[in-house]
């Protein structure tokens, strides 16, 4: 039965989400308190299993993070980029403007705003694609966050679990002392 158990338990370990963790932390920890000495050994087993799923969890996490963060700063800088050129034509589009005002042309204007207005699309466009991004990298890194937690507290089981794995220990060596004398 137990072996049986121990296997579906880790094979639903495989996907788990983050209010399944929760859930089974929380379980974990509710059954830490009211456990017998004989059963905490197995119980640290499945502590162990979800410790190494959640440290699983954390290694892909980071990478996706290094990755994103990357993405992110590249993004800024081409967002930052396509602002300062953005500004900087504004500025000389500005300057071409007046001279054409006092030619009292009616074109120029009009293609000189549409040019204008690309250069504005394409930095609109890196800036959301940045800012989704950035998003993204800071959802990611939430959720590293709520992972540490969970460490933490599977940590917090596997002392108690041990204390008491210790203290069933004790009173049997000092049963069978007992005995022997």
């Amino acid at each position: 039965k137990c072996i049986s158990l121990f296997v579906c338990f880790f094979i639903g370990l495989q996907s788990v989400s983050i209010s399944t963790y929760d859930a089974l932390i929380t379980g974990l920890e509710n059954k830490v308190e009211v456990i017998s000495e004989d059963k905490a050994s197995f119980l640290s087993l499945k502590c162990r299993d979800v410790s190494l799923e959640l440290n699983h969890e954390m290694d892909t996490l980071n990478k996706r993070i290094q990755k994103l963060n990357q993405r992110v700063q590249k993004l800024k800088k081409e967002a930052d980029h396509k602002k300062r050129l953005y500004e900087f034509k504004r500025l000389e589009y500005s300057q071409e403007l007046v001279c054409i005002q006092k030619q009292n042309s009616i074109l120029m204007p009009y293609r000189i705003e549409k040019n204008l207005n690309s250069y504005l699309v394409d930095y609109e466009k890196v800036q959301s694609v940045y800012l989704d991004e950035k998003q993204s990298l800071n959802h990611q890194r939430a959720k590293l966050s709520i992972y540490k937690d969970y460490m933490k507290r599977i940590d917090v089981c596997q002392k108690r679990l041990f204390r008491v794995f210790l203290i069933y220990q004790n009173s049997r060596m000092r049963q069978i002392q007992m005995l022997i004398q």
